[in-house]
C-alpha cells in the first residue's frame, strides 16, 4: 500500500489493492478493515457502506490513472523557454499512451466506466474526476496559448475535453498489436500538431 496518513486513506488503499488483486468482490468489510488495521465502524463512518466504499476506491483508481504525469508536465511547461520543448512534451505523452503501463491505465479507466454505466453514484464519481482532470489539462494548454506555442482557435477548455478523449480512446487499438497502436500514435502525432501548433 501507499503512504498512510489517516484512517479513510487506510480503508481507501485497501480497498483499492483488494480490486486490483480480487476485482470488487474481493472488497469485503472484515478484509478490509483488518487490512488496515481499522475498526469496522470507521468504514462505516467514512463512506457509509461497502457501496460507497468501493465507489470511492474505484473513483480514486480512476484519478490516478489520468492523473499520472499531469503534475510534472505543467511543472515542465512552466519551465519551457522554447516552443519545441512544449511540442515535444505532447509528442511524449501521445507516445506514451502506448506503454504497457499506459494499456494498463486505459483498461482499469475502461472498467470503471463500465461499471459506472449503471451506478450514478460512480459516475457522478468519474465526472467529478473528468472535470478535475480536464480542468489541470486546460491549464497545461493555457500555457502554450499564452506563449502564443498553440495556435489553435479552439479554448483551452475545449482542446482538454478532446485530449482526455483521446487519452481513453487508444484503448479501441490496444487489443489489436503494436502496429495498429503505432498508426495510431503517429495519425494522433499528427492531428495534435496540425490543431495546436499549425502556423
Amino acid at each position: 500500500m501507499g503512504r498512510r496518513t489517516g484512517t479513510r486513506e487506510r480503508l481507501l488503499e485497501a480497498a483499492i489493492d483488494l480490486i486490483e488483486t480480487d476485482g470488487e468482490a474481493g472488497v469485503r468489510i472484515d478484509i478490509v478493515s483488518e487490512v488496515a488495521g481499522v475498526a469496522k465502524p470507521s468504514l462505516y463512518h467514512f463512506f457509509g457502506d461497502r457501496e460507497g466504499l468501493v465507489v470511492a476506491a474505484l473513483g480514486e483508481r480512476y484519478r490516478r490513472s489520468l492523473d499520472i504525469t499531469l503534475e510534472d508536465a505543467i511543472s515542465y511547461a512552466q519551465s519551457f523557454t522554447q516552443r519545441e520543448q512544449y511540442v515535444e512534451l505532447f509528442r511524449r505523452n501521445i507516445l506514451a499512451f502506448g506503454g504497457p503501463d499506459g494499456v494498463r491505465r486505459r483498461r482499469e479507466r475502461i472498467q470503471v466506466m463500465g461499471s459506472a454505466a449503471t451506478r450514478p453514484t460512480l459516475q457522478a464519481e468519474v465526472d467529478r474526476v473528468n472535470d478535475l482532470i480536464t480542468g489541470r489539462l486546460a491549464e497545461l494548454l493555457e500555457i502554450g496559448k499564452q506563449r502564443g506555442w498553440i495556435t489553435s482557435p479552439h479554448s483551452s477548455e475545449s482542446l482538454a475535453v478532446w485530449w482526455l478523449g483521446l487519452m481513453n480512446g487508444r484503448r479501441t487499438v490496444d487489443e489489436r498489436g503494436n502496429e495498429a497502436g503505432a498508426a495510431w500514435d503517429q495519425v494522433t502525432i499528427d492531428a495534435i500538431t496540425r490543431l495546436l501548433f499549425a502556423d
